[in-house]
């Protein structure tokens, strides 16, 4: 599916409470059909270099194992220390759009193991927007300005977030478009972006658009809570009462 797709295009990290992988990159090699526990990062070539290594482990000798696992693969803003995410969103770029799994296994018996990943952030999508006004309008952009959290705690057992206090930063993010034309209908929107999971965010949504030639703008105010492993659809009406309606 999409999940499994992703994985493999991004890699994850793995942890184990036994052998030492501390934040192994398993990365899935085409060439192989198969994933790789020996890959190393070639910064200079921007390419994975995939090692031979198969690592081996004995329950009659070792016990049984837990494991613990994220994706994407990150070495900087990521951290599991016993069976804790740590998570930190990076300050450059447009990193609401990166989604974060998790998946973890306790007490391996097997000589073999799957790991199942779920979604760890709230996911909105863009749905779509409604013109009610007499004229044809052209939708320019969507700006929405809240207080996020930037950083949190993630207990990979299916626990909630946690630790996530005074770590909450003033945040913008847009979304532009150029030819989305409206008449009396609706259109489906295109973007989404993923926040950390929180309560009672108020959300200022600014939505910037073109009537007969003019540039006009218009601000909604939601109050929302967001919460793990969830994607909320966003429809914007404009007209004798500009609403957003989250769902």
């Amino acid at each position: 599916g999409e999940t499994l797709e992703a994985l493999k295009t991004s890699g994850f990290g793995l942890y184990d409470d036994k052998f030492g992988f501390s934040n192994k990159p398993v990365v899935w090699q085409e060439a192989a059909g198969a994933w790789n526990y020996d890959a190393t990062w070639d910064s200079e070539n921007n390419e994975w270099v995939y090692g031979t290594l198969t690592h081996y482990w004995s329950r009659a000798l070792e016990g049984n194992v837990n494991l613990y696992a994220y994706a994407p693969y990150d070495d900087a803003s990521i951290s599991v220390t016993s069976g804790i995410l740590s998570f930190t969103q990076p300050n450059s770029g447009d990193n609401t759009t990166v989604d974060l799994l998790w998946a973890h296994r306790e007490n391996v018996t097997s000589s073999t193991s799957s790991l199942t990943f779920s979604h760890a952030l709230a996911k909105v999508s863009l749905a779509s927007f409604t013109n009610e006004m007499n004229n044809d309008i052209t939708l320019t952009g969507v700006s929405i300005k809240g207080t996020f959290y930037q950083k949190g705690t993630l207990p990979l057992n299916g626990s909630d977030w946690a630790e996530r206090t005074n770590n909450a930063t003033e945040k913008t993010i847009t979304r532009s478009y150029s030819t989305l034309i409206l008449k009396d209908d609706t259109k489906t929107l295109s973007g989404f972006f993923y926040l950390i999971p929180q309560e009672d965010v108020v959300l200022t949504f600014t939505l910037s658009y073109q009537e007969l030639g003019e540039s006009k703008s218009v601000e909604v105010t939601k109050t929302q809570t967001f919460e793990k492993g969830k994607n909320y659809q966003l429809s914007i009406t404009l007209g004798e009462r500009h609403r957003v309606v989250i769902e």
